[in-house]
């Protein structure tokens, strides 16, 4: 009983982790985006 909850809390965990990575991955990508198209306009 014990193994299988913790069969399937782990299992929850790592859909959630592969859910979070995309968003992660855009806000990081939009980040230096911003930072490379921002540099030739301030210099």
């Amino acid at each position: 009983m014990t193994m299988r909850r913790r069969f399937y809390f782990v299992l929850l965990v790592l859909a959630l982790i592969l859910l979070a990575l995309p968003g992660f991955a855009a806000k990081a990508a939009r980040r230096v985006t911003d930072r490379a198209l921002l540099r030739p306009a301030t210099a």
